[in-house]
């Protein structure tokens, strides 16, 4: 396989995708457990389609999302907290004021606008939907499809593997690469011998499996999904031992818990360890024994890059199991660190031309899926102009 690298990481390729691809897409920016009651609320930012958007819970416990934008003169509403609770959201520019649903209740001196009707300005509503506890909005003002055609063969799938868990920890962390280059280094574990071995290479590669192969690769129509495996003769040291016995761990092989739950491990691997599902346009979603992680990337320019990790657990019961839990995330920090490490120094080579063509192996299958359905977008959306 062989992917042309072309103008694809260029500043005009750039603003190609962030039309066709990112205000088109259904994008997952939270979890229902975010805003579990009335007058919940949070704010994203969504740099790359050039909008904040406000997601809250209303009184009628329905979940709206709108721009994060003031009716009156277009200042940010709410900027101060990125999260909180609230009966009404005031600008801080004039006071116009707005309720969880989007209406606008408050004009200070309403007298002075003429034929003026507040039911006539409402927050602007963004289609947003649900799909297994994950919140996704569309910026589409017409999506071109529901997120349940968007998902495709994956809405059906995963029922039940994401329930009781709560929000363990988040990174985040803003990169000088460019998106896809990001995202594509967290889609194959071609790099893991060299990258990880001497963090984790004893317990992600075996006899059985010397490179650390993902197994099961499922490619759909934009999505993409894998199976990985672990090392079941490996022989933890005692801290790592007594983790394994109090905590989630990304490397603990499944013996009960997931191996029945829909969409995961499809070809019943007896040394499974991990699903990886991966969204279009770049959200990873690994699914592990008793825990999983969403890590996205939200482009900010051609070269930068926000880059999102976070963890989701069983809240723990005991403090033996928050022990657990802790060793686990301290793995995890040391792991992305080693992953990220690279990614600066690729966008220089990106940016010299030095190279025309990725040549890819039968392990980057999915990174060659991926940027094939992004280069799809792109073209067939510039085609319909």
């Amino acid at each position: 396989m062989e992917f042309k690298v072309g103008e694809a990481f260029s500043p005009e390729y750039f603003e190609l995708e962030r039309k066709h691809v990112w205000r088109q897409s259904w994008l997952l920016i939270g979890r229902i457990e975010d805003i579990p009651e009335p007058g919940d609320y949070f704010v994203k930012d969504i740099e790359v389609c050039k909008t904040s958007v406000l997601v809250t819970r209303g009184d009628d416990r329905q979940i709206r999302a709108f721009h994060n934008v003031c009716k009156h003169r277009s200042n940010k509403l709410v900027w101060k907290k990125e999260t909180g609770q609230a009966s009404r959201f005031f600008c801080s520019f004039h006071g116009w004021t707005f309720d969880l649903h989007g209406r606008l209740t408050v004009v200070p001196r309403e007298e002075l606008f003429r034929d003026f009707d507040k039911n006539d300005s409402p927050l602007t509503s963004i289609a947003i939907d649900r799909w297994e506890g994950f919140i996704f909005i569309n910026l589409n003002p017409q999506p071109q499809e529901t997120l349940r055609q968007f998902l495709g063969d994956i809405y059906d799938g995963y029922q039940g593997v994401f329930n009781g868990s709560k929000t363990n920890i988040t990174y985040t962390v803003n990169l000088k690469t460019n998106w896809k280059a990001s995202n594509d280094a967290f889609c194959e574990n071609y790099h893991f011998f060299m990258v990880h071995r001497d963090t984790v290479g004893g317990v992600l590669i075996s006899d059985e499996n010397p490179y650390g192969d993902l197994k099961s690769i499922r490619l759909f129509e934009k999505h993409r999904a894998a199976s990985a495996t672990v090392n079941k003769s490996h022989k933890p040291k005692p801290v790592e031992a007594l983790a394994y016995r109090y905590g989630p761990h990304f490397a603990t092989p499944d013996d009960h818990q997931r191996s029945s739950q829909s969409g995961v491990n499809p070809d019943n691997l007896p040394d499974w360890g991990a699903d990886l599902l991966f969204l279009y346009p770049a959200i990873g979603i690994f699914i592990f024994s008793d825990w999983f992680q969403v890590i996205a990337q939200w482009p900010v320019a051609h070269d930068q890059t926000r880059w999102e990790l976070t963890t989701f657990a069983r809240p723990p019961r005991t403090a033996s199991e928050a022990f657990g839990q802790e060793r686990n995330n301290m793995l995890l920090r040391e792991l992305n660190r080693e992953d990220l490490n690279n990614l600066e120094f690729i966008q220089s080579v990106l940016e010299s031309g030095a190279l025309r063509t990725f040549p890819l192996s039968e392990q980057e299958s999915l990174v060659c899926h991926g940027e094939q359905v992004i280069a799809n977008a792109v073209a067939m959306g510039e085609n319909r102009l």
